[in-house]
């Protein structure tokens, strides 16, 4: 897959299931995109507050400091770079709840099922 105008796109990968992880560093590498993975909140965080990416992609169940808490501190820094939640949870309502009452400004949100990206 090839993206036409996109010369440099640094992607932030946050998630601790090291299958999930690889397959997803997998796919964007393959895609021509620059991928850092962190596997806890606690060090996404940090990263954060020293180097800019151009999207985040964060599950929200992480050791050490949860993703919501990690969106938070982001979006608090004023940092707004868009931000993908990810979650192994069949439902998002509290997190959907949590984001509409924050400053994650989400605008839109979708349940999708890992059968459901495999087609």
């Amino acid at each position: 897959m090839d993206f036409p105008g996109i010369l440099f796109m640094r992607v932030l990968l946050v998630e601790d299931n090291p299958i999930l992880s690889r397959s997803l560093t997998d796919a964007l590498t393959s895609a021509k995109l620059t991928v850092d993975c962190m596997h806890d909140g606690e060090s996404a965080d940090h990263v954060l507050r020293t180097q800019d990416y151009a999207l985040v992609i964060l599950d929200i169940g992480l050791p050490k400091l949860d993703g919501l808490e990690v969106l938070r501190r982001l979006r608090a820094r004023r940092n707004a770079a868009p931000v993908l939640m990810l979650t192994a949870h069949g439902s998002c309502s509290g997190s959907s709840l949590w984001l509409r009452r924050s400053s994650a400004r989400a605008r839109a949100s979708s349940s999708v099922s890992a059968k459901g990206l495999a087609r």
